[in-house]
C-alpha cells in the first residue's frame, strides 16, 4: 500500500499599518480603533471593532463588521 499525503501550499502575509507589522494568521483578527483589537488604527473614521481578517489557502479574507 502506498499513502501519499497532500498539504496545503503555505500562505504567508503581513499587513502594515504606520510603522507596525502585523503578520496575518488563520485564527480571525479583528482590525479597529477599539480596546482589545488584534490590529488596532488610530483613527476616528476606523470603527471600535471594523473588520475581521483570516488568511486562508486562497489568500486574505477581509468581513466588514461595520
Amino acid at each position: 500500500m502506498t499513502m501519499v499525503t497532500t498539504r496545503q501550499p503555505t500562505v504567508a502575509a503581513e499587513l502594515v499599518v504606520g510603522s507596525k507589522r502585523f503578520a496575518l494568521t488563520p485564527e480571525p483578527m479583528i482590525i479597529g480603533n477599539g480596546l482589545g483589537v488584534d490590529i488596532p488604527v488610530d483613527d476616528h473614521f476606523v470603527s471600535g471593532q471594523h473588520a475581521e481578517l483570516r488568511l486562508t489557502p486562497g489568500g486574505v479574507q477581509l468581513h466588514d463588521l461595520g
